[in-house]
């Protein structure tokens, strides 16, 4: 099985320099040192550590040594051992840190993606953090979006049905537009959790306080003597409570607007 995956360096010379040619970053996961100075060589613009090597040392002072962003897998791995290898990263050089979570089985069911651990891992790490999907649902993509994702691992092939282990939970190629457009859309709908009004406020569309019933001078306003309408040529609607006990200077009749100067203020 192995001897059939393997790719020359040749072969994945000429991947790198197509991607460079479309202008699109390239990584790969490296397993020994000449994976990592291949990396480097040929401009790769990070480098991913699989699971299995989440406590190798060795590999990952060596990787961060390039300089290059690293990314971890952190699938089925204990929370001190992430930490372990992003701080072992981090003092040796690396050009940033991302976290890639993942259900740890494929096809992942739904259950199993515990998407809230995304967000934990963000305050904990404040890190970018990725999700490699093996689900066999889009929707699991776009609830990690909405759970702080910020990168989405998902494996596409001209011919994803064909008898392959890899293949299990990657699409289509033709599929890929639109779900990278749906994603990003997603994205731009989270916003930040600071409010943006997208139009003018309409503010002139809001209500002003009425006599209820025909009000005199000297009366006192209650609760039965207001109603509100539009448009807000009086008084502000938010301002019910503070014209409830006070006394008139001037006649209102039903259903005009109270205006500040038919207001006793004095006492």
């Amino acid at each position: 099985l192995i001897e059939r995956k393997i790719v020359s360096l040749e072969d994945y010379k000429k991947l790198f320099d197509y991607a460079h040619e479309v202008k699109i970053p390239i990584v790969a996961s490296v397993y020994d040192w000449d994976g990592v100075d291949f990396i480097k060589e040929n401009d790769g613009a990070g480098i991913k550590i699989s699971r299995d090597n989440i406590n190798n040392v060795g590999l990952i002072k060596y990787a961060a040594s390039t300089g290059l962003p690293l990314i971890f897998d952190a699938g089925v791995a204990f929370l001190d051992e992430i930490v372990f290898a992003i701080r072992t990263a981090k003092t040796n050089g690396a050009g940033g840190v991302i976290l890639n979570h993942h259900a740890g089985v494929n096809p992942a069911p739904p259950k199993a993606h515990n998407l809230k651990v995304l967000a934990h891992y963000k305050e904990i790490f404040n890190i970018p953090i990725g999700l490699a999907s093996f689900s066999l649902e889009d929707e699991i993509l776009y609830a990690a979006v909405g759970a702080g994702c910020n990168i989405i691992e998902q494996g596409v092939d001209d011919d994803p049905d064909r008898n392959e282990q890899d293949l299990v939970s990657a699409r289509p190629f033709e599929v890929l537009p639109e779900m990278i457009k749906k994603l990003k859309n997603c994205s731009l709908s989270l916003g930040t959790k600071f409010l943006i009004f997208q139009e003018p406020r309409q503010l002139s569309t809001r209500k002003c306080l009425i006599a209820k019933n025909d009000l005199k001078i000297g009366q006192e306003i209650k609760e039965e003597n207001l109603s509100f309408a539009w448009p807000p040529i009086g008084v502000d609607a938010s301002k019910w409570d503070f014209l409830i006990g006070k006394v008139l200077t001037s006649e209102v009749k039903a259903g005009q607007p109270i205006h500040y100067d038919n207001i006793d203020f004095e006492n």
